[in-house]
């Protein structure tokens, strides 16, 4: 594999992180959603433009060889919904919102890489705890999460857009 560089996003590249997280997040998760769950999710919560917004208040962090997005992270202000689930919740950490990955790249160690680039951000050396969530049939990234130093502190009942109860997200914190 070409050598893999790690910088910051550009809020022009917006729309490219949205494609990119849109394709992988249905490889991923093709196999735990309906198709009309899954097509709300990517129109709702996945859009271009909501990316574009998301600049305002987040950093992502890109990771791409020979011109090709590999992977990217993104970093803002912990979502104090976690609040009620969280024993000793910090409302003023930071939390690594996504960490999406081509699957063809996985086991290379980008994953890993930007976790480190994640806590070297100055946001996140400026607080004292890392959050992150990740739903709980996610095992390689709940795997990669705990090897890089995240445990898992809680759960959260995760709801569709009805009301029914889908499963649970892992919440894990890292202590900086």
């Amino acid at each position: 594999m070409p050598r893999v560089d790690i910088r910051r996003g550009e809020t022009g590249e917006a729309k490219l992180i949205a494609e990119f997280a849109r394709r992988t997040f249905q490889i991923a998760n093709r196999h735990e959603m309906d198709d009309d769950a899954l097509s709300r999710h990517l129109n709702d919560l996945m859009s271009g433009g909501l990316f574009v917004q998301m600049f305002d208040t987040d950093t992502f962090y890109l990771a791409s060889a020979s011109n090709q997005l590999l992977g990217y992270a993104q970093l803002g202000p912990v979502d104090l919904k976690y609040a009620s689930h969280v024993p000793d919740f910090d409302d003023s950490a930071f939390e690594l919102r996504r960490l999406y990955e081509d699957p063809t790249s996985q086991g290379g160690g980008i994953g890993s890489d930007l976790i480190l680039r994640i806590i070297a951000d100055p946001r996140s050396k400026a607080c004292s705890k890392l959050y992150i969530t990740t739903w709980e049939t996610n095992q390689g990234a709940q795997r990669l999460y705990e090897r890089s130093g995240f445990r898992k502190v809680a759960e959260m009942p995760d709801f569709s857009i009805e009301g029914n109860l889908e499963g649970y997200e892992h919440i894990l914190e890292m202590r900086l």
